[in-house]
């Protein structure tokens, strides 16, 4: 018989509660490893989990990086258009300044 909780029959909580279940465990593991050997099932799933921890980190990483480029090219574009209408600001301004 599955470990489930037969009063809970949404999927979302189900997920939500895995989660937290999940972070408990990693938790543990971390705390645990430095100094105890991990049952053999227990660190095939903690390898797993860190591996799937750094790609993760990685991907998170490397979207952040695309996004902070973009926003650099966005301020950039921003910036040349400031220069434009500075350009032709003082261009209007010339002949009033007569």
């Amino acid at each position: 018989m599955p470990c489930t909780d037969p009063m809970d029959s949404s999927t979302s909580e189900r997920l939500d509660k895995l989660d937290k279940v999940t972070a408990l465990l990693c938790e543990l593991c971390k705390n645990v490893e430095p100094d105890h050997e991990l049952p053999p099932n227990v660190k095939l799933w903690w390898d797993k989990h860190k591996k799937q921890d750094k790609t993760r980190l990685q991907d998170e990483i490397d979207k952040k990086k695309r996004d902070l480029q973009y926003l650099v090219e966005e301020i950039n574009k921003q910036k040349k258009d400031v220069r434009i209408l500075t350009r032709e600001l003082q261009e209007l301004e010339k002949p009033i300044r007569l």
